[in-house]
């Protein structure tokens, strides 16, 4: 099936559906290994709620605004998904906020946003 793997094998002989199976599995052991390492910072969460409104979390002006992300760890980064309105967003670096519940931010003008958070 493969030609090059049985160049690979060390007796020469021919390729068998058992030889095949043996390395689908040594790649999937591999590959699951990695994707462990990666999986938390893989997993994102999609926030377009906070407080009752389904239309997006509402930002205020001149306070931080903590928003609860959900991840159960601190956040590796964040994206503006939508914004409706001429406003600048983000993080306040120098936060007292419990950073593996809530990401702190702050915005130029009130204004509703979603988010992404991983």
């Amino acid at each position: 099936m493969i030609p090059e793997f049985k160049e690979h094998k060390p007796t020469g002989e021919a390729v068998t559906p058992f030889d095949l199976e043996v390395m689908q599995q040594q790649i999937r052991t591999v590959t699951d290994e990695i994707a462990g390492e990666r999986r938390p910072q893989l997993s994102a969460e999609f926030i377009e709620k906070n407080a009752g409104n389904n239309q997006g979390i509402s930002l205020t002006a001149g306070i931080e605004n903590l928003v609860a992300h959900g991840l159960d760890r601190k956040i590796r980064g964040w994206y503006l998904a939508d914004i409706q309105g001429p406003a600048i967003v983000w993080r306040v670096a120098a936060s007292d906020a419990d950073l593996s519940k809530h990401l702190p931010l702050a915005c130029s003008a009130s204004v509703t946003v979603r988010l992404v958070v991983w």
